[in-house]
């Protein structure tokens, strides 16, 4: 769909009016583009030609060498979510269906967010200004996973700002080299400008969030230190699109890893779902027992110590195997 473009007649469209239109693109397929090949389009998804080829096993005269543009590849199979599947959670399901859970998320965009971050470092203690753009809209109750293994801090739960409208300022001695010029950025690691206190020592003046504040669409938020992991309990519904923003505040007790130096960009987590509303495109569903059904698409394994695989992608659990529960057939 990307670069297509349609001009709609008058009648559907009139002027000064806005029009909501749905586009269903199916999943599990690739439409092929001048250039690619097999081996291509298999990096691209994170598989390798083979099981591509035996996803296209029935595909007429397809031949891996023979790509032509506009030919259209199955990835895998499509499993419709079931509702214990909701409940077990991502890694089970995963578990389950003989695939690692980052290959569901790889070829599942849906499973994952964008996550911008920014971070303010003064002393210890980091500010760090979360910006997360939504893939699907996101219901009441459920939570947003951002793993962040470079930041260290004992486990809390509690509320946490949107924005900082009440900053202060720390001023950090000895950070800013000798040389530096007053409202100069700060060095490495550090945000803020350098100043020279009353003694005439230079050092660095870092802005502060200072209040906690409450978010109006995030109930709590919850660190594990075991696990670096900050999760977002939302407390209200997002739409698909929105951009969500949160400060946590230096006060929560976040430090960097002397050694670490935290991306820009990370992938954060979203819960499986087996339904969504249907008129999920509206923040308010006006009838909230109309769902979607959703489903997973899955790059089946070819062989793997519990597998014993055939021609195709047709793949079954050995039959001797105490731990075989379930059936695979693609």
């Amino acid at each position: 769909m990307e670069g297509a473009w349609t001009e709609l007649p008058p009648h559907l469209a009139p002027p000064g009016e806005e029009l909501c239109v749905r586009i269903h693109v199916p999943k599990c397929l690739h439409e092929v583009e001048p250039g690619q090949t097999v081996d291509s389009i298999a990096a691209m998804y994170k598989t390798d030609w083979l099981a591509l080829y035996h996803a296209n096993a029935n595909f007429p005269g397809f031949n891996p060498a023979m790509l032509r543009p506009g030919d259209t590849l199955r990835l895998g199979v499509s499993y419709k979510i079931q509702r214990h599947d909701h409940l077990d959670g991502l890694a089970v399901v995963a578990d389950r269906l003989l695939v690692p859970a980052t290959a569901l998320r790889d070829l599942n965009p849906e499973l994952t967010v964008d996550v911008a971050l920014e971070y303010e470092t003064g002393g210890k203690s980091t500010e760090l200004a979360i910006s997360v753009a939504l893939r699907r809209y996101m219901l009441q109750g459920e939570h947003i996973s951002l793993p962040l293994p470079f930041f260290h801090a004992p486990s809390w739960q509690g509320a946490v700002p949107e924005t900082c409208d009440d900053v202060t300022y720390d001023w950090t001695p000895n950070t800013c080299e000798r040389h530096m010029a007053p409202e100069e950025a700060c060095g490495a690691g550090l945000s803020g400008k350098c100043e020279y206190d009353e003694k005439g020592i230079i050092g660095c003046r870092v802005p502060r969030c200072g209040g906690e504040g409450q978010h109006p669409s995030v109930l709590e938020a919850m660190w594990d230190g075991e696990m670096r992991e900050l999760k977002l309990l939302l407390s209200a519904n997002l739409l698909a699109g929105e951009t969500l923003r949160v400060v946590v505040p230096s006060t929560r007790g976040l430090e960097l890893q002397a050694t670490s130096q935290p991306p820009r960009q990370i992938l954060g987590h979203v819960p499986l779902r087996d339904w969504l509303p249907d008129t999920h495109l509206r923040r308010n569903a006006s009838t909230p027992d109309a769902r979607t059904p959703l489903d997973l698409c899955i790059v089946l394994p070819l062989c793997s110590n519990k597998l014993a695989c055939s021609y195709g992608s047709d793949c079954r659990l050995e039959p001797d195997d105490p731990e075989a529960k379930t059936l695979l057939q693609a």
